[in-house]
């Protein structure tokens, strides 16, 4: 799946700001390995989204041809862009849900080589490439190469912006690879993630505990990711009625209450 937006700004939080929501187009693209194409494999024999051109396919039907227009309150469809708009940012995204989980890039999957564009099987050093973790000749400068696939992940709570609330980012390169704090009363992390990206036991807050911290252990992150989980968590009929139900509001985005949408690649 391939989702394109041309504004960004998400907050999942649980807690209200008073600053209005900005307003924004997106559009969300059904993708899938070409069916003609031999897969790609891990050592483990776990399967790789493709890296060659032309190996990922578009996918006709549903959101592939229809625009979405935020407008800081409510989300509605729309036939076609309206002239002069800027893309702001993209992202490709797989699930497969034997093992690895969510793969996702930062550009669009559909009309660029992912990565070196080789469609040799993953070595035991690339397979490790887990959250935050970059293969070796993806960190020299001096490489043109685009980002390969990575394993969702979440910025890590040491971080300053995001420390005191244990907010989790969720982010193409992200250095953990589970929800930072998780209550259980929170129905947007059931819906949103599979049970392997649940916060850990000793950073899950009850639902009979005795302060809840309101405050604490919210979702924001990449806009484009946030609405390809989002896609991702209904079947392939649902998500235009998702998005609409979901994104909406202007301090916080709201849960769909549809049953979870089990693999997908």
């Amino acid at each position: 799946m391939a989702v394109r937006d041309s504004k960004a700004f998400h907050d999942f939080s649980n807690v209200s700001t008073q600053a209005p929501a900005p307003a924004f187009f997106f559009q969300i693209i059904k993708m899938r390995q070409h069916p003609g194409v031999r897969s790609r494999h891990t050592v483990g024999n776990f399967w790789i989204p493709p890296r060659a051109e032309g190996y990922n396919q578009r996918v006709p039907g549903d959101t592939t041809n229809q625009f979405f227009f935020f407008d800081g309150t409510t989300t509605r469809p729309m036939r076609s862009l309206p002239p002069g708009r800027a893309q702001f940012r993209t992202c490709s995204m797989y699930y497969d849900d034997t093992t690895t989980g969510f793969w996702v890039i930062d550009y669009n999957a559909l009309s660029n080589p992912v990565g070196d564009g080789s469609q040799e099987d993953g070595s035991q050093d690339n397979f490790a490439m887990r959250p935050g973790e970059l293969a070796d000749d993806e960190d020299d400068d001096d490489d043109d190469d685009y980002m390969d696939w990575q394993q969702l992940g979440f910025r890590s709570e040491d971080d300053d912006d995001y420390a005191n609330d244990y907010t989790s980012y969720v982010t193409c390169a992200g250095e953990k690879p589970r929800l930072l704090l998780q209550k259980e009363t929170q129905q947007w992390a059931r819906e949103l993630f599979p049970e392997r990206y649940y916060a850990e036991v000793q950073r899950t807050i009850a639902a009979n505990h005795r302060n809840q911290h309101p405050e604490w252990g919210g979702l924001i992150g990449e806009l484009s990711l946030i609405l390809a989980l989002i896609a991702f968590s209904v079947r392939e009929d649902e998500v235009a009625q998702a998005v609409q139900h979901c994104v909406r509001g202007s301090n916080r985005w709201r849960i769909h209450g549809m049953q979870r949408r089990r693999g997908c690649r």
